[in-house]
């Protein structure tokens, strides 16, 4: 069930799926212009902006040649860490789409997005739909409940007057991007390879919805990449089935694999870094996952390659432990999506597929 915030639970809810309803009932008013101008006609390719390199790559994979594609976040920059440039407003501005992930993962971006974003342009949210895990425990958002409402009173009164002045669609909009910053749920979708075949759906159908003239190219294109989605996710099942059913618990460094785990016959042990993974870890952190690790027998400690931490190397030590990684985006060694779960899968049948 989706969780709600401090505002109403079932609104947050509710509105997150309309971002989906909203495709088929606005997109094609709100972009008229686009479809007149498709690649096929040789006019302007549509302008599609992407909240993180992973979406802009799904994007890439469905649009073609039909589309021009830019990430706000690039590749290999921290989410968490981002801080944003004048270069990402004036990218939103020219947008005649924006893609993001949703569940508080552009928490920094958000407001960019809702003062640049053209009048009429759609923002989706392309995890709309998916049942969400629960908040990683350190990682709440912090403008949730009543903190937000008694701290930000200003903004909660700005919201009110956008309502009562504004067209529907207008509404629907800025209720969109509200539920997006404020619903609970870890928003790590992305590492369960049918969470990300229902991405790929959602930018299909706001890809058709937007350019009708390349409609037929963005259906077959995303007919094809779901395939090789669905490729990936049966490797990674035939491989962890090689894993004894005992020896499947994990340690990580940051607390993004929960949906990989659920996904894939796995337990997250315990996490180092659960909350904000740039956040040094406290002397009582690193105790407990030394004491998870020697308790529950785990052979391996899983880092991500984007984070720095010598506090692995120093658990790793006093456990008499492998250091291995796993990959939360794309990197050098593992350069698309497809790629980095394959990497995944194979770390951790190095890491764990020999426990008896």
């Amino acid at each position: 069930m989706l969780r709600g915030t401090g505002r109403s639970g079932a609104r947050s809810a509710g509105v997150l799926l309309v971002v989906g309803a909203f495709l088929v009932s606005a997109l094609v008013s709100a972009c008229g212009d686009s479809t007149d101008g498709g690649d096929d006609d040789g006019g302007e390719r549509l302008s599609v902006v992407a909240s993180t390199a992973l979406i802009a790559e799904f994007a890439r994979e469905v649009g073609g040649d039909a589309i021009d594609v830019q990430a706000l976040i690039p590749a290999g920059v921290d989410v968490h860490s981002f801080e944003p440039s004048t270069r990402v407003a004036a990218e939103v501005a020219s947008a005649d789409l924006v893609l993001v992930n949703g569940y508080n993962l552009e928490e920094g971006l958000l407001a960019i997005v809702v003062e640049n974003v053209g009048d009429g342009v759609p923002v989706v949210a392309v995890s709309a739909g998916l049942e969400p895990r629960a908040p990683v425990e350190g990682h709440e958002h912090e403008h949730e409940g009543e903190q937000h409402e008694d701290e930000d009173p200003e903004g909660e009164e700005h919201e009110d007057d956008h309502h009562e002045g504004e067209e529907h669609d207008d509404e629907v909009m800025s209720e969109a991007v509200d539920a997006l910053t404020f619903a609970e749920g870890d928003p790590h979708f992305w590492l369960s390879v049918p969470n990300v075949i229902s991405y790929v759906e959602h930018i299909r159908d706001a890809l058709v919805a937007t350019d009708e003239a390349n409609a037929d190219s963005f259906n077959e294109r995303a007919s094809a990449y779901i395939a090789r989605l669905e490729a990936v996710d049966d490797e990674i099942r035939d491989q962890m089935a090689a894993i004894p059913e005992g020896a499947r618990e994990i340690v990580v460094f940051h607390d993004a694999f929960g949906y990989f785990a659920a996904e894939y016959g796995f337990e997250i042990a315990g996490s180092l870094a659960p909350g904000n993974p740039n956040q040094q870890p406290s002397a009582q952190d690193v105790a407990e996952v030394v004491e998870i690790v020697e308790e529950h027998g785990v052979p391996a400690i899983y880092a991500e390659p984007q984070f720095s931490s010598p506090l692995i190397e120093a658990v790793a030590s006093e456990t008499d432990t492998r250091v291995l990684v796993l990959h939360s985006q794309p990197g050098p060694d593992a350069e698309t999506y497809e790629a980095m779960m394959r990497a995944n899968a194979q770390a951790l049948v190095e890491g764990l597929g020999g426990v008896a």
